[in-house]
């Protein structure tokens, strides 16, 4: 029997004190607000972005990482030069993404995650941040950050994202895929997390 050597962590909810579904709207209306100049139907421009998600988690191919399936569908019909769509995604990120840190919850004892962080990484452990591959690289940097768990601080074997991923959850291939490329065993391996579907189905 293989002895388990590495934990997933999943972030919202998890790692992160805050409501996916609040994550969510606070992103979306950000976004819609950031791309006013571009998009003037705030209620269309939600649904795109939501659909384009929706890619992500459904299209899975194994050939295009996420962040490809999300502009694919993005971009259908879109006037706009993809070039210049994509540097504002990459740009709204830099400079507003971090403000959806105000919607953080606030009754999780202060400095929590990162006692827990210390605690595997000085047990030994190798770490894994298994959130949701729908964001970019740079994102998940700023949502660790915000609980002080950012990846200057933690040497952490993988952490998932839309730009280094092929699927997202619930489906079981994001799991394996993480397996692949940490180089582990499902049995070595420990899964953290709050959602029945989207974490449970690392059971499988």
């Amino acid at each position: 029997m293989e002895k388990i050597n590495t934990i997933l962590f999943d972030l919202d909810g998890t790692l992160l004190p805050i409501d996916t579904m609040e994550l969510t709207y606070r992103y979306i209306a950000l976004l819609t607000e950031d791309f006013s100049d571009l998009y003037e139907d705030k209620k269309a421009l939600s649904a795109r972005v939501l659909k384009a998600c929706e890619a992500m988690i459904k299209d899975g191919n194994g050939k295009d990482v996420n962040i490809d399936l999300f502009f694919r569908d993005f971009m259908k019909q879109d006037p706009h030069d993809e070039a210049l769509i994509v540097k504002r995604f990459e740009e709204f990120y830099i400079n507003r993404f971090d403000e959806i840190k105000t919607i953080l919850r606030t009754d999780r004892e202060e400095g929590l995650t990162k006692r827990v962080m210390d605690y595997v990484f000085q047990k030994g452990y190798e770490v894994v941040i298994a959130t949701n591959a729908v964001f970019p690289e740079l994102a998940m940097e700023k949502r660790l950050k915000w609980v002080d768990v950012g990846p200057d601080q933690y040497d952490y074997a993988l952490i998932t994202h839309c730009e280094n991923m092929h699927y997202a959850k619930p489906d079981i291939r994001y799991y394996e895929e993480i397996l692949q490329k940490i180089g582990k065993k499902p049995e070595e391996c420990f899964m953290i997390g709050n959602d029945m579907l989207e974490d449970l189905i690392a059971k499988k």
